[in-house]
């Protein structure tokens, strides 16, 4: 008799005809989280196979937002983590939820500090670089200023999605971010540290980030 783990293990192996076979025509097989605290329409989003999760939507078998119990991770998260835009696109359509907010806590094995992360879609997709999957976040009416909040174990860090592209050199990102209202001189918390990211750049002599920045309008009188 099929079991859940017959699913999972057909999912990840990108075999779509097996995971037909097992919905359509395993007798009393459901799928619960006993799989890493998954669910079937997470796991095929996260591996990037666009069929097996187009099959799961159309056959209403998964809600759309069904994820990961304990990080609040959904399929658009770990689709929009892994730069999956074919994927992201799909489940906007089917009306993932954008602000789905996750929160994840990792251990160092070196410092035995607890590393702690809060954050959505955009801050994932930002801070990884996946440009054509901000456009469609945001096209999607994310919020432009959607904090990303983390603890190293000494700081507490607040950083909107624009200082989040700025970090990572990603001026095309930074430019759709303005385009779509973010507020260029938003208050961020860096390591404790109250700063607009003109301020934070000024204090790093980051001279492309100020002309950027400048350029485009920033309060060069506001310190913090």
């Amino acid at each position: 008799m099929p079991t859940t783990n017959d699913l999972y293990n057909a999912i990840a192996d990108n075999k779509l005809e097996e995971v037909k076979n097992l919905i359509e025509n395993g007798e009393g097989l459901s799928y619960s989280h006993a799989y890493d605290y998954s669910s079937p329409l997470l796991q095929a989003a996260e591996s990037g196979h666009l069929e097996i999760v187009q099959y799961l939507l159309d056959r209403k078998y998964c809600c759309v937002d069904d994820g990961n119990d304990q990080t609040w991770y959904s399929p658009l998260i770990v689709a929009c983590e892994n730069g999956h835009a074919e994927i992201s696109e799909l489940l906007l359509k089917h009306g993932a939820n954008v602000a789905r907010q996750y929160e994840k806590e990792t251990e160092s094995d070196e410092t035995y500090a607890t590393y702690q992360e809060q954050g959505y879609p955009l801050t994932l997709a930002v801070e990884n670089g996946h440009t054509e999957i901000v456009r469609l976040l945001l096209c999607h009416r994310a919020d432009t200023e959607s904090i990303r909040w983390s603890y190293d174990g000494q700081w507490n860090s607040e950083e909107t999605p624009l200082l989040l592209a700025l970090r990572q050199n990603s001026f095309e990102i930074a430019e759709l971010l303005l385009k779509h209202g973010a507020d260029i001189d938003g208050e961020c918390l860096v390591n404790g540290e109250t700063c607009t990211p003109l301020s934070y750049a000024m204090s790093k002599k980051m001279k492309e980030w100020i002309d950027f920045l400048t350029k485009n309008g920033a309060d060069i009188s506001k310190k913090s």
